[in-house]
């Protein structure tokens, strides 16, 4: 098994910690040898993981590392993922007009290179910025268009990514109920499939849920309880976003 996808087993399963040392070890192989291709992918692999431990400046920098060398090399798509990683960087900072941006810029390329499934990523975020901003109409056309190309690429991880967006824009559309009733569907199916992350982002979803509308006590336990979890692994932007929406309920 190659480095990489060791790397990504392991982030799935929960070990971060170990999936940067590996990360961190092929970039420094990479730059030894001065494969850059591989030096920029690496890069890209090792922000994507920074963004989950809440390091964004560090996430930031990596990104642009990365887009810089596959820009240079000629990488249009991998210069417009690192693009896209970066609209992510600008979410999660609590800039959704940035990532807006961004992310439409990537999704043009993709579309353009006919990439099914990087297409997929750059409108799921699109459809998260909307979110963030309050534009429901916008953010239900992008995750409509996101279960079309889900149909085509039919990526299993991408679908947990999907109905979560569709649950809490139910949510924001006044129906908490069925949006806590496909949550916990999908819950289900992560922890069968051992998707760490990915049951991370559920139960957020779900305590964000449960908190504003009016289930307090049960929203409470459920973010305390996944503060702690997340936290034990690493996942500190998750357990950031679990102690403001517990504390902004409060």
């Amino acid at each position: 098994m190659g480095l990489f996808t060791l790397a990504d087993l392991l982030e799935a399963q929960g070990d971060l910690p170990r999936a940067q040392s590996l990360l961190q070890e092929r970039l420094e192989l990479s730059r030894k040898s001065e494969r850059k291709s591989e030096m920029g992918f690496s890069l890209q692999l090792l922000a994507m993981l920074l963004v989950r431990k809440s390091q964004l400046s560090e996430a930031r920098a990596k990104y642009e590392q990365a887009r810089s060398i596959r820009a240079e090399l000629g990488e249009t798509d991998g210069a417009a993922q690192n693009r896209l990683g970066l609209a992510e960087v600008s979410l999660e900072e609590g800039r959704p007009a940035d990532a807006e941006a961004a992310a439409r810029e990537a999704r043009e390329v993709f579309r353009r290179d006919k990439e099914v499934f990087l297409e997929l990523g750059a409108v799921t975020l699109l459809a998260r910025a909307f979110l963030m901003e309050g534009k429901l109409n916008e953010a239900t056309t992008e995750v409509d268009q996101a279960k079309s190309l889900w149909g085509k690429s039919l990526m299993f991880q991408q679908n947990f990514g999907i109905g979560i967006l569709s649950a809490r824009i139910l949510a924001q559309g006044h129906d908490p109920a069925e949006a806590e009733k496909r949550l916990n569907l999908l819950l289900d199916e992560s922890t069968r499939a051992g998707l760490v992350e990915q049951q991370f982002e559920i139960r957020l979803a779900l305590g964000e849920i449960e908190m504003s509308s009016g289930k307090t006590a049960a929203g409470r336990v459920r973010l305390a309880a996944l503060i702690k979890d997340a936290r034990s692994r690493g996942f500190v932007l998750i357990a950031h976003k679990a102690a403001v929406a517990a504390k902004a309920s409060a």
